[in-house]
């Protein structure tokens, strides 16, 4: 975990601006999840962040939990997911 955040804001970051400088739209629709009692959500506008890099409809949730959202929150992005399915 660590090792995941140094990379975050070191190597993944130019790494991330490469790849931006030649992104285009996603042309699909997206369903985004974040920690609400993370970090994630407190200093980025992560719907903002998301309508940015796609063309359709975006979809979000922030879910009741820490840092570990796969960890902590799997079932209810489960959950989440499923029901987006079925609109």
């Amino acid at each position: 975990m660590c090792e995941d955040n140094r990379a975050a804001a070191t190597l993944d970051l130019y790494m991330d601006r490469a790849e931006d400088a030649q992104w285009r739209q996603l042309h699909r629709p997206v369903l985004a999840f974040w920690e609400a009692k993370g970090t994630v959500g407190k200093p980025w506008d992560v719907l903002a962040s998301w309508r940015a890099e796609s063309a359709e409809r975006v979809s979000h949730k922030a879910l009741a939990c820490g840092d570990l959202l796969t960890e902590e929150a799997h079932d209810a992005m489960l959950a989440e997911f499923s029901a987006s399915v079925r609109e």
